[in-house]
């Protein structure tokens, strides 16, 4: 996906698209687990397959809580994937 398409992405999901959230987790989902593996790596902790999902399921939940607040604070100065 280009950055256009992630920012109409994000945009979906603010407006509750149906799907958006969907399609939200299935483009971001690979990107955000490696993120999460090197961050556990880093802290020592254990990064094997469930405590990498745990972290992802966490990281989604931030997302959506308080209103999705976090990604409506999105204000298009970097790439969509740099921000999250």
């Amino acid at each position: 996906m280009d950055e256009e398409s992630d920012r109409a992405l994000l945009q979906d999901c603010l407006r509750a698209v149906p799907g958006g959230w969907d399609r939200f987790v299935e483009r971001f989902s690979s990107p955000l687990a490696a993120v999460c593996r090197r961050s556990l790596l880093r802290m020592g902790r254990p990064a094997g397959a469930q405590e990498v999902e745990d972290a992802l399921q966490e990281v989604f939940l931030e997302f959506f809580a308080g209103n999705m607040r976090t990604l409506r604070g999105f204000g298009g100065r970097s790439r969509a994937l740099t921000y999250l």
